[in-house]
């Protein structure tokens, strides 16, 4: 606009002479001397003498030209000053360092909204004060090269798309910084660690500040949370060249330093992330397992809620039934989450050769996607365990189409739970309203119908939530339950991703079941020498010597991640294991029956069994005559009536339940 008033000034003031007749020239010449006011250059001196004692006039073109020089003031401050004023940042915080020995620094590689959530979280941690960094990395069409000079090489701006985030790292008080080149295994060229962002090019006025007072912080975590998984990875695989065979920190041995990569948790990316250089410093935040996660960590979300219980024998008298629609990435986990929590006992007997005889209730999970011809042959050429899975009911079909329609009507009565894990936000909205509407209009029976539906932004959270309060007041006997998980700002946030919340209680889980067990596999002195040693040791302590004694062969590297992944189930299944007894949080009472009651814990038991077994399914096992966990083979996978006529196996049971007996204790209350 200020550009187009400076034209038409120009226009009228050189109005005479040569260009009065060629409308060419005029609007070329005006052009041309609107863009210089830009730069503070006035042709003023050009214009007719006329106009030069005309105050309306010159009036209206000294505002203009001083907007024009105003605005290009604050362009080039928005450009250089971003640098400068970090630059300061940097000095203050190397300076304060002095008093402060213990900050820590998180240090964000690419802005993007989940970088934001997660700083935000940080920034208002109660009583922490936990200085914050973003570097700016500039995407594929806009890395520098040095053969190649633009303005956006001089003032570090590529990807100018951070500008929506300014105003938002500005607030929190971080520093942000521009590197002139990707941060990427193929491109790093320095060999240690205080060269890092010299390498990257960030800007010469801070590089080596930077990495001077990254070596003073305590502790120091690096975030890459880009949704391109691939470029998180390629950073990661860049670090861990840079450190070598370290395998504890970045800058010093004393420093704790974590990093945090947004990346699937696969077998190859788990293989990735463990080969040499920082081995147990880089943990995955796989998002779409995080939103399930919120699932498994909320007791009124377990399917046991949805089932008819029977406490005083730890059995299931009704079938377990879900659908899970979507089978992306969050969708896989859904699946997950309801296949292995959903496994329960229906009824337990003595057998005619005087051994239980255990029968398992029966469970249907129904997959719908459209796309489930290429999807269910990727998935389960991981899992071979599922493939003759008749408790699996695949339909490659669209939820728009008249058949789904139908399909759903029939079953509405069986289904407990219903996951809606589809990529869109409006999408999901309208099938919880579809499937609210069928339930309402066909559903005859009394049970609760669970809805579980993944919202990943805050605007259509409220938009979902006034959905549900609508299907609220038509559903007053409350047959509907519906739950929303998954918000991105949820996800990544501090509460969610710091690995004390995700993993103490898998740790704890560990800790206290090696104590449990030491007898079962230890006696005299091997078995008090063992149990004076746990008794000296920590929860985090076991965890990391179990990860650092066994990682020298693919077995060991297979064992550890089965191993860490059932505790991780074990210690949210407490959850179920309680609901199956009538155990409440507090109830001693109850407890103390739970415990001594021999025949409820040998039946949870069987139940954590069928648990183990779903998991290990899951994981890609599958049965084997001998025990060859490199080839993901296991002789106990097998249903439990079949284990406890085995001599070799049904000794496992007792395992299974220490696993029981533990979750009742009260160490583990208040989980909800």
């Amino acid at each position: 606009m200020i550009w187009g008033i400076g034209v038409g000034l120009y226009r009228v003031g050189f109005d005479d002479g040569g260009c009065a007749d060629n409308m060419l020239a005029l609007y070329l010449r005006a052009s041309l001397s609107a863009m210089e006011m830009f730069v503070s250059h006035s042709d003023l001196i050009e214009v007719h003498q006329h106009w030069h004692h005309s105050g309306l006039y010159m009036t209206i073109f000294s505002t203009v030209h001083f907007c024009a020089v105003l605005i290009s003031a604050v362009f080039i401050l928005r450009l250089f000053g971003l640098n400068f004023l970090s630059w300061l940042k940097l000095i203050y915080w190397n300076m304060t360092l002095i008093f402060r020995k213990k900050n820590s620094l998180a240090v964000f590689w690419g802005v993007n909204r989940n970088a934001l959530n997660m700083a935000k979280s940080l920034h208002h941690i109660p009583g922490k004060k936990i200085r914050i960094l973003f570097v700016n990395l500039p995407d594929n069409d806009h890395q520098h090269e040095a053969s190649r000079f633009t303005f956006s090489h001089f003032f570090h701006t590529a990807n100018a798309g951070i500008d929506k985030y300014v105003e938002e790292i500005e607030e929190m008080g971080a520093v942000l910084l521009s590197a002139g080149k990707q941060f990427r295994w193929s491109g790093i060229n320095c060999q240690e660690p205080h060269l890092l962002f010299r390498d990257l090019k960030v800007s010469r006025l801070c590089d080596t500040l930077i990495d001077r007072t990254l070596k003073c912080y305590a502790k120091v975590d690096f975030y890459f949370l880009s949704e391109q998984e691939q470029d998180n990875l390629s950073a990661i695989m860049a670090l861990k060249q840079i450190c070598g065979q370290s395998e504890s920190s970045l800058y010093n041995q004393n420093q704790l330093f974590s990093c945090y990569c947004h990346a699937r948790r696969n077998n190859v990316n788990f293989a990735l992330i463990n080969s040499e250089g920082l081995r147990h410093q880089v943990h995955f935040i796989d998002s779409s397992s995080l939103s399930v996660w919120q699932l498994k960590k909320t007791a009124a979300c377990h399917p046991v809620n949805f089932v008819q219980v029977i406490p005083e024998t730890g059995t299931v008298s009704s079938s377990f039934t879900a659908m899970v629609i979507g089978f992306g990435e969050t969708g896989r986990d859904a699946f997950g989450f309801l296949y292995e929590f959903g496994s329960f006992v229906a009824q337990v007997s003595p057998g005619d050769d005087g051994i239980d005889r255990i029968i398992a209730q029966k469970k249907k999970i129904y997959v719908v996607d459209p796309n489930l011809k290429t999807l269910r042959a990727e998935y389960l050429s991981d899992r071979p365990g599922l493939r003759n899975d008749g408790s699996v009911e695949w339909w490659n079909t669209l939820t728009e189409e008249d058949s789904f329609s139908g399909r759903l009507e029939k079953i509405i009565n069986e289904l407990n739970c219903v996951a809606i894990t589809v990529g869109d936000d409006e999408t999901a909205i309208l099938l919880a309203a579809k499937i609210c509407h069928a339930a309402i209009r066909y559903r005859t029976v009394s049970e609760k119908l669970a809805l579980f539906v993944r919202i990943r932004h805050k605007e259509q959270k409220a938009k979902m939530m006034a959905v549900k309060d609508y299907f609220d007041r038509y559903n007053p006997e409350g047959h509907l339950f519906v739950h929303l998980f998954g918000c991105n700002e949820e996800i990544f946030s501090y509460n969610t991703l710091r690995r004390d919340i995700l993993e103490t209680r898998a740790m704890s889980f560990f800790y206290r079941y090696s104590q449990e067990t030491a007898e079962l596999w230890l006696e005299g002195e091997k078995l008090r020498s063992e149990q004076e040693r746990l008794s000296k040791s920590s929860p985090y302590k076991e965890w990391m010597k179990r990860r650092k004694e066994k990682n020298s062969s693919v077995k060991e590297h297979y064992t550890v991640f089965y191993q860490e992944e059932q505790d991780r189930s074990n210690a949210w299944h407490i959850l179920t294991k309680r609901k199956l007894a009538g155990l409440e949080d507090g109830d001693e009472v109850r407890r103390n029956e739970c415990l001594s009651d021999a025949h409820l814990i040998r039946t949870i038991g069987y139940g954590e069994h069928l648990r183990w077994n779903a998991k290990m399914y899951l994981m890609g096992f599958e049965y084997g005559d001998q025990k060859m966990i490199e080839r993901k083979q296991h002789p106990c996978l097998v249903d439990c009536d079949q284990l406890v006529r085995n001599k070799l196996q049904r000794d496992t049971l007792r395992y299974d339940e220490a696993v029981v007996r533990l979750s009742m204790s009260k160490e583990f209350d208040n989980m909800k």
